[in-house]
């Protein structure tokens, strides 16, 4: 989302999100177990006149997993690229 400059996600990229959660945890996840889980917690919600668009409800959860991902990926290329045009 961050390197796309995204806020909403669609079932196909939570799909693949899950996917790789699973596949680096060693995990079985169920990708509208975990939706209907995180809407339930509200964390994720429908984007509005976005139809199948997701958001998380609350911006800074977005700005903690960007940090996140930032932290983690300091020597992309790309990742240096956002942070500089960010700063």
């Amino acid at each position: 989302m961050l390197l796309n400059k995204k806020t909403c996600f669609s079932k196909h990229d939570l799909k693949e999100a899950v996917t790789k959660i699973g596949e680096k945890h060693i995990l079985e996840l169920n990708e509208n177990d975990f939706l209907n889980k995180m809407i339930k917690a509200r964390i994720i919600c429908n984007a509005i006149n976005e139809g199948e668009e997701y958001k998380f409800k609350y911006p800074y959860i977005l700005y903690y997993f960007a940090g996140r991902y930032i932290a983690h990926n300091l020597r992309n290329e790309q990742v240096k690229s956002v942070l500089e045009y960010m700063s």
